[in-house]
């Protein structure tokens, strides 16, 4: 029987510092017996390019990732941007087949092939490097660059035509102004991306709970901006208010407009009350207006005269 040579530990060397960790708190007497190593990221040079935080705390956030999240890929995704390593598509999917546990599986298998010598920085320069390559695609299949640049990269034409043809519609149903308020604008084209994602969903036959999400972020947008769909019928308005004050309401929204001349009074029935009611009033009790002369003139037309006037 034989003993495995170990690397020296605190009680080998008095000036050796117990590695501490700033998330539970406990005090270990190894770094390699107890945390994960990332010597790629600078952030670890000092620290002997361990992560800082012991393995049991990074399995924990991890798992609770996982659990918030329902997926054990972007779980790995967020640990990865927490303590600056590269993350792998190809390399996640090879860490699930070294075992459950899958978080420590990619730390044993990040050094390998393309993720070696790379930190979460070249995730980002990657993702910034394919919004330009989606950008440009786009204008490849001869896609408005207005609409790329307002709706953002990521989309096909067709579902190009269905954001701006649903934002054409919310403007026009809100009033059809040209320029609309930064805030609603914001909140339409928040509406109308978060409406695309639920077509999405329903097409790639998302969960259930993941539809429900998003519909309710749908109406709770549209909600912010005063647009949610009303649950009361027309019924139930007209038994709730008179019909004065719906006259009220219509009035201030959208009255009647003027008629046009040649259908003013056709039938005659206004100039029939202005001449022989209200003008026979005002001539009655000798108020001189404008009813009271039209009165007059319409009178003469039928009065009889005499000889003795027309000899005078």
């Amino acid at each position: 029987m034989f003993t495995i040579a170990r690397a020296r530990n605190y009680k080998d060397d008095p000036n050796f510092k117990r590695p501490i960790c700033p998330c539970c708190g406990k005090t270990y007497t190894r770094q390699q017996d107890y945390f994960f190593k990332n010597s790629q990221s600078p952030l670890w040079k000092a620290n002997n390019g361990f992560i800082p935080v012991c393995r049991d705390c990074v399995l924990k956030m991890y798992e609770e990732y996982k659990h918030e999240l329902n997926s054990s890929q972007q779980a790995m995704k967020i640990i990865c941007a927490r303590f600056d390593m590269y993350y792998s598509d190809e390399t996640f999917e090879s860490a699930t087949k070294l075992g459950n546990n899958f978080c420590s599986s990619y730390f044993a298998r990040k050094n390998l092939g393309q993720v070696n010598n790379k930190t979460y920085i070249d995730n980002v320069r990657e993702e910034i490097a394919n919004k330009v390559t989606s950008l440009v695609d786009a204008e490849d299949k001869n896609v408005d660059k207005d609409s790329v640049e307002f709706w953002g990269a990521g989309y096909s034409p067709d579902e190009y035509k269905v954001l701006n043809d649903e934002y054409s519609s919310w403007v026009v149903k809100i009033g059809g102004e040209e320029k609309l308020d930064k805030s609603l604008e914001t909140v339409l084209k928040q509406s109308c991306k978060l409406e695309m994602d639920l077509q999405r969903a329903r097409e790639h036959n998302a969960k259930p709970t993941e539809i429900s999400t998003l519909s309710k972020a749908y109406l709770d947008c549209l909600a912010s901006a005063g647009l949610k769909p009303s649950q009361e019928d027309n019924t139930n308005i007209a038994e709730s208010n008179s019909l004065g004050s719906l006259i009220e309401k219509w009035e201030e929204t959208n009255p009647v407009p003027e008629p046009s001349k040649e259908f003013q009074d056709v039938d005659g029935i206004k100039r029939y009350i202005d001449i022989w009611f209200k003008g026979h009033l005002a001539k009655m009790y000798g108020i001189q207006n404008d009813t009271e002369r039209e009165y007059e003139e319409e009178i003469n037309k039928y009065k009889v005269k005499s000889p003795e006037d027309d000899n005078a």
